[in-house]
């Protein structure tokens, strides 16, 4: 989903009807994968990159992902599909922090699969992150399941 400002102006189109692009594509992209068997899904929704932009873009932006928050855990309880969120949550809005936390508990035994939305993700972000989190805990010694399991994809198979 991440790109659809974009992909609109590429097309001469406004950007807000890129974001409502990437919505029915989210819906598609669901039916295809559900017919190919595909059970983990990653979509990009908010880089770290966003932050940079201009307040009230970044405030829509936030508000479109508010809003649609619920029709996507609508979708996918029909498919009972998990959600999950990747990224630094501290950075949003409280009250984007706890809707994320809310569709989270509301899906937790959902078995159809996983879907996780990755929002204020950055890559780098994430490793340094993880980093973080294992220095934390004092390792001195890094493993491969120790990393693994300090992403923020913990719990979720390796995407492809």
């Amino acid at each position: 989903m991440d790109g659809n400002r974009r992909w609109a102006r590429e097309r001469g189109l406004r950007s807000v009807d890129g974001y409502e692009a990437g919505y029915k594509k989210f819906l598609e992209v669901m039916s295809w994968a559900k017919d190919l068997g595909i059970k983990n899904l990653i979509f990009y929704a908010f880089s770290t990159e966003n932050w940079k932009r201009d307040e009230k873009e970044v405030q829509f932006l936030l508000g479109i992902i508010y809003r649609t928050l619920d029709d996507y855990s609508k979708e996918l309880e029909k498919r009972d599909v998990r959600l999950r969120f990747a990224g630094e949550r501290d950075q949003l809005p409280q009250k984007l922090q706890d809707k994320l936390v809310e569709l989270e508990e509301k899906t937790a035994d959902y078995s159809g699969g996983t879907v996780t939305i990755c929002l204020s993700y950055g890559g780098r972000q994430e490793i340094l992150s993880a980093v973080a989190r294992i220095m934390e805990r004092g390792s001195v010694q890094i493993t491969e399941e120790e990393f693994s399991d300090c992403l923020y994809t913990s719990g979720v198979p390796d995407p492809d």
